[in-house]
């Protein structure tokens, strides 16, 4: 199984539209097993497959970062989509959190990775997505610890750069001291618009990877596909944000791109 964390410490970069959306597609469109884990004390991701259990239940990941005689298999539940499975969260995470922090006898940092071991060969891919890392650190270190590679969604702003910096020197540490295979897949510019976007910053060099395709502003049809419950291709297959989500898949696993006239080669011409 390889394991990827969506990250960064700033909220609304869409983290959590992109773990779903790219889920989503793995699943259908290339036949793979994909596990989903919400690591977020918000449940969003949780919310939009109506499996959030209630706040006082933590019979989730809560239990599975809590209780390592657990089973996580016992607490893994089956979206509506074929090959697609959760491992929910809710507020419960915040619990955990402090709890995690204050046992000294069993190890705070590598929690996820003893556990995710237990089901390894169980699925193909699992995406973390993780609450911003100003909170709940200790969540988004086992995140990391246990992970193949990072996924750092991006708004094409100095602002939202600023927290890219953030994880690229939280990523060095977890390498030094609990996962040395640990690589950063790359930057995933998101909201890309007129409007929004510092076209000096996308066409620089950065010192980490970036992915090609980039995920146009589309609120209307993120709004209201997550009011829906509907992925972005179940909703508006035909939409620029449906196709850069396809594109993004596909370049995940270095397939053909499905919709290659939508991948820029001038920013002007993406626009």
């Amino acid at each position: 199984m390889n394991i990827a964390t969506i990250v960064n410490q700033k909220g609304g970069v869409c983290k959590t539209t992109i773990c779903r959306n790219l889920g989503y597609l793995l699943a259908t469109k290339y036949n793979k097993k994909v596990l989903l884990i919400d690591l977020d004390s918000s449940g969003n991701l949780s919310n939009f497959f109506e499996l959030r259990r209630p706040s006082n239940d933590d019979a989730g990941s809560s239990r599975v970062l809590l209780d390592l005689d657990s089973d996580p298999k016992d607490f893994v539940v089956k979206t509506r989509i074929d090959n697609l499975y959760l491992l929910p969260g809710n507020e419960s995470l915040g619990k955990t959190e402090k709890d995690i922090k204050s046992d000294d006898l069993l190890p705070q940092q590598n929690r996820l990775k003893l556990q995710l071991k237990k089901i390894n060969d169980q699925f193909d891919y699992c995406f973390i997505d993780c609450p911003p890392t100003v909170t709940n650190a200790i969540l988004v270190i086992n995140a990391l610890a246990c992970s193949d590679e990072v996924l750092i969604p991006c708004p094409a702003n100095m602002d939202a750069i600023d927290g890219v910096n953030h994880i690229i020197n939280m990523v060095n540490t977890i390498q030094q001291y609990y996962n040395d295979h640990l690589t950063i897949r790359g930057v995933i510019f998101t909201r890309i618009s007129r409007k929004n976007i510092d076209r000096q910053l996308l066409t620089q060099k950065l010192a980490i990877p970036r992915f090609r395709t980039y995920i146009r502003e589309s609120s209307a049809l993120a709004e209201y596909s997550r009011a829906a419950n509907l992925m972005f291709e179940e909703y508006e297959p035909d939409s620029k944000g449906t196709h850069d989500m396809a594109n993004l898949a596909a370049e995940y696993l270095g397939e053909k791109f499905p919709y290659p006239d939508d991948l820029p080669n001038e920013l002007n011409e993406f626009l």
